[in-house]
């Protein structure tokens, strides 16, 4: 999952600045397949937007899902805030093991609030042995009470890489979620296809789209075992002998104070993680207490020597609407200011800085990174559910080989709405 970081965007595609290599596919839809339990029957798009403009294109062997033009009307807008929704924005390659030909790569982008990016390797297993790819799911949640604002237009865009050749199809698919407290985790309740995009054998996508129906419906994860915190919760879904378990961290964090304790607790779970035994590094999420330069965060990696995974970076464009770009890393190392060069080749849009990252920390490194002054908070969460999730498999002998995916989210846009 480690690349380079490069989104290689067309000009603009999202602003409908059109690029000269390879634009195939221009889909305006209003949804109309889906329902509560799969992907053929009804017409039941009450939390889908009501248009979007939905493309997949190539261009030097970098493809891109791009989801832009969205709009929720004002009943839509008031039904999703209402409901205890999130709004997911998702792509999947393939309904089945061998249609999948894609991978997400990490690097996307959004106007979403408070965007919550995770890529699915729900087949993990390799060709010939299983399926074809990994990743063949990548989705863009906006984990926001305040989403959808009516009338206001959403984009989102992911990039893919091309493993294998072949033909299939590449599905955007609207699927907002609700909180279950029994599987500790967003779990989709409406999978509304927007649009279906057929992709031919050769390294082309074919200018032609089919019906939009899915083959399948949703799987239901099955709940390995979950926890419940006062700040947060956690479950642990897997889906099969197959697949990598899945760790979904959830926040319940809604004021300065709740913030504050969880940044105490956060210290408390430092001291313990560093007063173990070993020196295995620590996988942590670094949320930044305002956008940095990457002249400043080379400083900073380079005295604490940590590897970063992933980061998420803030744009803003003339009329000052906040966008996050996100990308992963080339053997610990990123370029977000070359990456905002290739995503948004405008004068219109604003690097302002990196705000938050995943990363792998030394374990004496740790304490000193805490206490940086850049730093609001050097969450140590992945590296502690992880912990406790492998000592579960271990002790009852669940999946013990299952690749683990730990998702959490920064902080940054809380603490900004709060103020902090």
């Amino acid at each position: 999952m480690k690349k380079h970081i490069s989104l290689l965007l067309p000009l603009l595609t999202i602003f409908g600045i059109f690029s000269p290599f390879n634009f195939v596919m221009a889909h305006s839809t209003v949804c109309t397949n889906g329902s509560s339990n799969d992907y053929t029957s009804g017409a039941d798009c009450l939390f889908s937007p009501y248009t979007g403009k939905y493309t997949f294109i190539e261009q030097s062997g970098v493809y891109l899902t791009d989801s832009k033009n969205m709009k929720w009307g004002t009943k839509a807008s008031k039904e999703v805030k209402n409901s205890g929704h999130k709004y997911t924005q998702d792509n999947t390659d393939g309904s089945s093991c061998n249609q999948e030909h894609f991978s997400a790569t990490g690097d996307w982008k959004t106007n979403f609030p408070n965007p919550k990016f995770d890529m699915d390797n729900d087949t993990w297993y390799a060709y010939p042995y299983g399926c074809y790819s990994t990743n063949e799911e990548a989705e863009i949640t906006a984990d926001s009470a305040n989403f959808p604002t009516a009338e206001y237009n959403y984009w989102t865009s992911i990039t893919w890489k091309r493993k294998y050749l072949g033909t299939g199809h590449m599905y955007f698919t609207a699927q907002p979620s609700n909180y279950s407290t029994t599987f500790k985790e967003w779990q989709s309740q409406h999978n509304d296809l927007l649009f279906d995009q057929y992709y031919d054998n050769g390294h082309l996508i074919a200018a032609q789209s089919v019906s939009a129906k899915k083959d399948q419906a949703p799987v239901l994860q099955q709940n390995i075992f979950s926890k419940q915190d006062t700040l947060f919760s956690y479950g642990v879904l897997n889906e099969g002998k197959f697949s990598e378990m899945n760790v979904d961290v959830d926040f319940n964090i809604s004021t300065k104070d709740q913030l504050l304790q969880y940044i105490k607790e956060n210290n408390e779970r430092i001291s313990k993680l560093t007063d173990r035994a070993g020196s295995e590094p620590i996988k942590a999420v670094v949320t930044f207490n305002k956008p940095i330069s990457q002249e400043q965060l080379a400083e900073i990696s380079g005295k604490e020597k940590f590897d970063i995974v992933s980061f998420e970076a803030r744009v803003v464009n003339s009329k000052g609407e906040k966008i996050t770009l996100g990308g992963v890393s080339n053997n610990g190392k990123i370029n977000p200011k070359q990456a905002f060069t290739d995503a948004f080749q405008s004068k219109d849009f604003q690097f302002l800085g990196i705000t938050s990252l995943e990363a792998v920390v030394p374990k004496a490194n740790i304490q000193s990174l805490n206490t940086h002054p850049y730093i609001l908070l050097l969450d140590v969460l992945p590296g502690w559910v992880e912990r406790e999730v492998r000592a579960e498999m271990i002790h009852f002998d669940i999946l013990k080989n299952s690749p683990l995916d730990v998702n959490i989210n920064d902080l940054y846009w809380t603490a900004e709405t709060l103020k902090i």
